[in-house]
């Protein structure tokens, strides 16, 4: 069972990798539209998806360090070793929907960066 400050926080570890997904979304969407200007030689739409990118990096970045900032407390409510932890052992005892929602969270987050890979 968990205390309640690991509960909220496994919440908001949650909703931050909802949100990292969608960056990682829009990311996808704008390397399409990318190999679209470069098939069509389009150079303004071009300088346009770049500028997004930077733009979407940036939040990409703080997203990053977010959720960073979130698993290191998880790490220190569960024994105080800040560790990188693995995704199994984050999973470990919750209860659902939180587990399954992980899961898939986990798995689509997979699926759009071998996307962009």
């Amino acid at each position: 069972m968990l205390d309640p400050d690991e509960r909220l926080i496994l919440e908001a570890l949650t909703r931050e990798l909802s949100r990292e997904l969608g960056i990682y979304r829009s990311l996808l969407e704008l390397a399409n539209s990318k190999r679209d200007c470069l098939t069509r030689h389009d150079l303004e739409a071009l300088h346009r998806i770049i500028a997004s990118e930077e733009e979407i990096a940036q939040a990409a970045l703080e997203q990053r360090r977010i959720r960073d900032d979130l698993l290191r407390r998880i790490c220190l409510k569960r024994g105080g070793e800040i560790r990188q932890m693995q995704f199994d052992e984050l999973v470990a005892g919750l209860r659902e929907p939180q587990a399954t929602e992980l899961l898939r969270l986990r798995q689509e987050l997979r699926t759009v960066l071998g996307a962009l890979a």
